[in-house]
């Protein structure tokens, strides 16, 4: 039956029944749950460009339609790794890699000569060495496959 069809008491019971404080705990775990698997904390993540040699550090608090752009204007570009830190982790490695001089334009750097992803990957590592409270995670196929999807089984 219709929910628009019931009578205007059995709309109310319906509309409160689950209006209680457990119902409503339950309720808050279910959507925090469904929160974390797709909407994650915000992360930076740096992104390389092999045909130019660019790498892209950013940062999102929802990491799929940000990625879903970036691959839309640059179609070659790989994630090379998320770090767990947010705008903060993003501001420092911009600040370190403006005292290297290498920024090409806005949240573009120039990656070092010849790297490969994973060379990229161990330079992004080897920045952020000296700050044990951003966790830095290679970005493996199937890591990349969990951010986008929410399928914790492809972490």
């Amino acid at each position: 039956m219709s929910y628009h069809k019931l009578s205007a008491a059995d709309r109310r019971y319906h509309r409160n029944r689950n209006d209680t404080p457990q119902f409503r705990h339950v309720q808050r775990e279910r959507n925090t749950q469904h929160r974390n698997l797709n909407r994650h904390e915000e992360i930076a993540y740096a992104a390389f460009s092999s045909t130019f040699g660019y790498i892209k550090l950013g940062h999102s608090a929802c990491f799929k339609p940000r990625w879903a752009v970036l691959r839309s204007g640059c179609p070659d570009l790989d994630l090379a790794c998320i770090i767990y830190g947010g705008r903060e982790v993003e501001h420092l490695l911009h600040d370190i890699l403006d005292e290297e001089n290498l920024r090409v334009e806005g949240e573009w750097f120039r990656a070092p000569e010849g790297a490969n992803l994973s060379q990229v990957r161990a330079y992004i590592r080897q920045l952020l060495a000296d700050y044990p409270e951003f966790e830095v995670r290679a970005a493996s196929q199937n890591y990349l496959e969990f951010l986008l999807t929410g399928d914790s089984e492809a972490a």
